[in-house]
C-alpha cells in the first residue's frame, strides 16, 4: 500500500479530529466523525522534507507535553489571568511509524527520542555546576521570572567550559521548574561575555570542534520552551555574541560592544553566527560582521536590528524585566507554542512552518484559556459600548 498517498486516510474511530503528520506528507485530515466545525476541511498540503517533518514532529509533541505539565502545576499560582487548560495530547505510533497526535499519555514522550538526538542530548545533565561562575535566581517580586547570571567578571566572562556545564544544570534545572514564565540572561561585573576563553579555546582541536561544545548549547537556549531575554551591558563578543544570538529579544546598554571577530585569531564563529546573524541583521550585515571582525557600537547594533533596544547601561536590567513580566502575563501554552512557530518558520520550508502554526493554533483554540479571554474581552467590549 502506498502510505504518501491521500486515499490511504482511513475512517477515523475516534469522537474527535485527529491530526495525522506522516513522514513525507504533511497536513490536518478532517474525519467524518468529526462534529467540530473548525476541522470541517482538508486542503492538501506539498510533500515536505523529512528531516523538516521530524523536526516539527518532535518541537510540537515537546512543547505540548511540557505545556500540559505546566498546566497542572499552574494551579497553584495566584494569576490574574484565569486558570489555563488544555486537551490532553497523546501521541501513538502505528506500525507504518506514522506519528497520532490525538490525547496522548505524557509517558509515551520518548517514542521520538530517535527523531532529534540533537535536542534531547543529557549528556551533560550528571554534570556538576560551579555556583560562583553560572547563578540562578528568581526575582522576589516577579517569581516566574528567573534570571541566569554569568559570573566570571575578571576575565570579563569569558565563557569556559565550567561555563557551558554550569548553563547546561541551570537550564536542566529551569526545564524542571514549571512555574518560571521567562529567562533573563545577564552578565556580573558590567560585561556581558567578551567571548570563548582564549587558553580554553588554543588548546581545542578538530576533535572538539565537531563535538559544537558552544553551539550545542547555544542551540538548546534558543529551542528552550521559554522566551530567554540577554540583558547586556559592555562587551558581548565572539562566543558572547553568539550566546545573545540564541536568545530571543537583547536589550544593549549604551556602552555595549558586540562582534564577531573570531577571523582575526585564525578562526570563524562556530556556535552559530554563520547562521544565526544573518537571519537577524541580513546577509550584507552580516558578512561584514563576520569577515572584517569589526565592533559595532550601541547604535550601530539598534540600527542594524542586532539588539532590540538601546538604555543606558543602568536601566538594562530593569526593561529586561518589565518585558519578562509582560510575557509572564499572557498565557503559558500561547507562548511557548508562538516561541516555537517563530523557531520553525526560519528552520524549514514554509509548508512545515504553516503545518506547524496551524496544528498550534488547533490546539489553543481547544483551551480553557483562549475561551476564558476572548469572553472576558468580548465582556469589556460590551461594557465600553453601553456607557458609550
Amino acid at each position: 500500500m502506498n502510505y504518501c498517498n491521500h486515499n490511504y486516510w482511513k475512517t477515523c474511530t475516534k469522537p474527535r479530529c485527529i491530526y495525522y503528520i506522516k513522514l513525507g506528507v504533511i497536513g490536518p485530515i478532517s474525519m467524518n466523525k468529526c462534529n467540530d466545525s473548525a476541522y470541517s476541511s482538508f486542503v492538501p498540503l506539498r510533500r515536505v522534507f523529512v528531516l523538516e517533518c521530524s523536526h516539527m514532529i518532535y518541537m510540537l509533541i515537546f512543547f505540548v507535553r511540557k505545556c500540559l505539565v505546566l498546566n497542572r502545576n499552574l494551579n497553584t499560582l495566584n494569576r490574574d489571568s484565569p486558570p489555563f487548560t488544555a486537551p490532553n495530547p497523546r501521541i501513538t505510533k502505528s506500525i507504518t511509524c506514522d506519528f497520532v497526535i490525538h490525547e496522548l499519555p505524557n509517558n509515551t514522550f520518548s517514542l521520538c527520542s530517535p527523531i532529534c538526538p540533537l535536542l534531547i542530548d543529557t549528556r551533560y545533565r550528571s554534570l556538576p555546576m560551579d555556583d560562583q561562575v553560572v547563578t540562578l535566581h528568581f526575582l522576589q517580586d516577579s517569581p516566574r521570572v528567573a534570571v541566569v547570571t554569568l559570573n566570571r567578571p575578571a576575565s570579563k566572562n569569558a565563557i569556559n567550559q565550567a561555563m557551558i556545564d554550569g548553563l547546561h544544570r541551570v537550564f536542566d534545572e529551569l526545564s524542571e521548574n514549571p512555574e518560571t514564565g521567562a529567562v533573563i540572561m545577564t552578565g556580573q561585573g558590567g560585561n556581558f561575555a567578551a567571548g570563548a576563553d582564549i587558553g580554553e579555546l588554543c588548546e581545542r582541536g578538530a576533535q572538539a570542534s565537531l563535538q559544537g561544545i558552544n553551539s550545542r548549547l547555544f542551540y538548546r537556549i534558543e529551542q528552550f520552551r521559554l522566551p530567554v531575554i540577554a540583558a547586556i551591558c559592555g562587551y558581548a563578543l565572539g562566543g558572547g555574541c553568539e550566546l545573545s544570538l540564541a536568545c530571543d529579544i537583547r536589550i544593549a546598554g549604551d556602552n555595549t560592544k558586540m562582534g564577531q571577530p573570531e577571523v582575526t585569531l585564525g578562526i570563524i564563529p562556530g556556535a552559530g553566527a554563520t547562521w544565526r546573524l544573518p537571519r537577524i541583521v541580513g546577509m550584507g550585515i552580516a558578512r561584514e560582521m563576520i569577515l572584517t571582525g569589526c565592533i559595532f557600537d550601541a547604535a550601530q547594533c539598534h540600527r542594524t536590528g542586532l539588539v532590540n533596544h538601546v538604555v543606558a547601561d543602568d536601566e538594562v536590567f530593569s526593561m529586561a524585566c518589565a518585558l519578562a513580566n509582560t510575557i509572564c502575563r499572557q498565557p503559558p501554552m500561547a507562548i511557548q507554542l508562538a516561541k516555537q512557530a517563530l523557531n520553525q518558520s526560519v528552520r524549514s520550508s514554509p509548508e512545515a512552518g504553516m503545518a506547524f502554526e496551524s496544528i498550534a493554533q488547533a490546539v489553543l483554540f481547544e483551551s480553557v484559556e483562549k475561551k476564558a479571554r476572548m469572553t472576558a474581552f468580548l465582556n469589556r467590549q460590551h461594557k465600553s459600548s453601553a456607557l458609550d
